[in-house]
């Protein structure tokens, strides 16, 4: 639905996404900001960077239980890792220490991402560490630089340039999907 959502949308969607993802976060709230954050994956949507911050770094999360802040914030820092935008880098260097796997696997492919090839230097340095996940993660970016060059997939599905205008079609399984959508929200 997502993919969907950003295909169809595009950035026609950011303002309902906002607003549920400006609302506190509370068990009654998670399903809605679950599939928006999911769907903030598609830089095309435009979701505010500044909400996917507040997720990703916890602020938003505080009043939920452990299990559904660690879900959100996932997700969040997902969105994050297919943002094609320079200021994230300092974000991403500090992720890289964070005392869980689960958030600092993301940290190469976003500062890949973010960077693109400037963050070659960094990402050496992190296949060269000692952190299984990060080594791993910087391993495939780097694989992925010197395969694809400019190119190289390293937002979600798309390289940086592809990003920000990434779906740019429906696909034929999702479309007979949402062909109802399409006619009623043209």
């Amino acid at each position: 639905m997502p993919e969907f959502l950003a295909a169809a949308y595009g950035a026609r969607a950011k303002a309902a996404l906002d607003l549920i993802l400006e609302r506190p976060s509370e068990r009654r709230t998670f399903v809605l900001q679950l599939a928006a954050l999911t769907a903030a994956q598609y830089p095309r949507i435009g979701v505010r960077q500044d909400l996917l911050l507040d997720y990703a770094t916890g602020h938003r999360l505080r009043s939920l239980p452990t299990e559904l802040r660690e879900v959100l914030r996932t997700r969040a820092l997902k969105a994050l890792s297919t943002q094609p935008d320079a200021s994230l880098r300092d974000f991403w260097l500090r992720l890289q220490s964070h005392p869980t796997a689960l958030y600092r696997q993301f940290t190469p492919f976003g500062l890949a991402c973010a960077l693109g090839a400037t963050a070659l230097p960094d990402l050496e340095a992190m296949s060269q560490g000692t952190d299984s996940t990060l080594l791993r993660q910087a391993s495939r970016a780097l694989r992925e630089f010197a395969e694809r060059g400019a190119d190289a997939r390293v937002c979600g599905r798309a390289s940086r340039v592809e990003a920000p205008e990434f779906p740019r079609e429906i696909r034929p399984a999702l479309l007979s999907r949402g062909e109802r959508f399409l006619r009623e929200i043209p």
